[in-house]
């Protein structure tokens, strides 16, 4: 009898709650407030959703739906010189729906910080961006400026951006559109990424997702922990790396450095010099060397096919290495080296097929490496 009195007790508490709140009506706040075209929002919410438009007003129109009676003593919205600041900390230390609404100059400024919830800018905005939220995804288009945005745990999608980007999640997958005017940093700890071009730099990296990465007009640093990564040309030098996936790229000027722990590799229309390597799979490369770098591409267990002009002037070595027991006309018959250019040297012993060929008087030099399979090399026909 006593225990059902006490759980009696406890349900008659949860219920007189839950009817306390229930009874509870939410509010809702709108201001408009002075603001000066070029100026900045500063929106720091503990915690809401925040939703941006824009109108062809220099005001900024607040609107707050979802706070309880008593939380509206600790939201604040006022203007200054032009600039409009939003805060809210709720008392409670949470807040159940809260959500914020506000049209801004399509001129502005923002800086958006919440410790939790979602950011939206629905329409195109010129001026600094600036975003970050502890747990939610953020959404926005067009900005005309730099933009620096990181979630702790979410999605982040972007339109075209004309400036310098940052983006930045621990969690989540990142869409991007064109990238003019500036270098872009991008990161993720797990999820795929896609960026349709960029016009400087890339610095690119996710921990466990693939990549998708359009035209680029400097050089590149794309990295995944786990995954495919595709690019398209690359105007500079290029470092792309995964540890199990494949590598693709379509083009590129400059030093080519391409490594995978298991998968193949595929360098298209390469102006300059290769550095492949992967544990197991094929590689493929079309290489026009400019003279002074360093080649070299190996596999441990796969094809290799390089495509060079005929007119190169390089030094190609070539090594197939027999691994594990060998019928000498049976391996003779299984790997070779496939070869348009005549060779300097060919050395064909128990464990190794070994060839030299020196186009057009020799150069530059471009070594090749695989175990168990073949090499061939053809001319490149542009």
């Amino acid at each position: 009898m006593k225990t059902s009195r006490i759980i009696l007790s406890l349900l008659l508490m949860i219920t007189s709650a839950g009817l306390l709140y229930a009874n509870k009506t939410l509010q809702e706040e709108t201001k408009t407030l002075n603001a000066k075209s070029g100026g900045t929002l500063y929106v720091n919410l503990d915690p809401s959703d925040v939703r941006i438009s824009v109108w062809n007003k220099d005001q900024v129109l607040i609107k707050v739906k979802g706070l309880e009676k008593d939380e509206l003593r600790d939201l604040s919205m006022y203007d200054r010189s032009g600039d409009v600041y939003v805060e809210f900390e709720s008392s409670y230390g949470w807040s159940h729906d809260a959500k914020f609404y506000i049209s801004i100059p399509s001129k502005y400024n923002v800086d958006i910080k919440t410790t939790g919830g979602d950011i939206y800018i629905e329409a195109n905005i010129t001026g600094r961006m600036e975003a970050s939220t502890n747990g939610g995804d953020i959404d926005f288009r067009n900005v005309k400026g730099d933009v620096i945005v990181s979630t702790s745990g979410g999605d982040i999608k972007c339109g075209d951006v004309n400036g310098r980007l940052s983006l930045n999640t621990q969690g989540g997958d990142i869409r991007v559109g064109k990238v003019t005017g500036g270098r872009a940093d991008v990161s993720t700890m797990g999820g795929d990424v896609r960026i349709d071009d960029v016009s400087g730099g890339l610095d690119l990296k996710t921990y466990g997702g693939d990549i998708d990465v359009g035209n680029v007009g400097g050089s590149a640093s794309v990295v995944t922990y786990g995954g495919d990564i595709n690019i398209s040309k690359v105007n500079g030098d290029v470092d792309m790396s995964t540890y199990g996936g494949d590598l693709a790229l379509r083009g590129a000027n400059g030093h080519v450095k391409a490594s995978t722990y298991g998968g193949n590799i595929t360098l298209l229309d390469v102006v300059g010099s290769v550095e492949a390597k992967t544990a197991a799979g094929r590689v493929f490369v079309e290489l026009t060397p400019k003279g002074t770098g360093r080649n070299r591409i190996k596999t441990s267990s796969g094809e290799i096919a390089l495509y060079i002009p005929s007119n190169a002037k390089v030094t190609i070595e070539a090594e197939i290495e027999i691994d594990g027991y060998r019928n000498r006309k049976y391996e003779e018959a299984t790997y070779k080296i496939y070869s348009d250019f005549k060779y300097t040297s060919y050395v064909n012993d128990d464990n190794t097929i070994f060839a030299v060929y020196e186009l057009n008087g020799g150069g530059e030099k471009i070594k090749l490496e695989t175990t168990n399979s073949n090499i061939k090399l053809k001319k490149l026909v542009k």
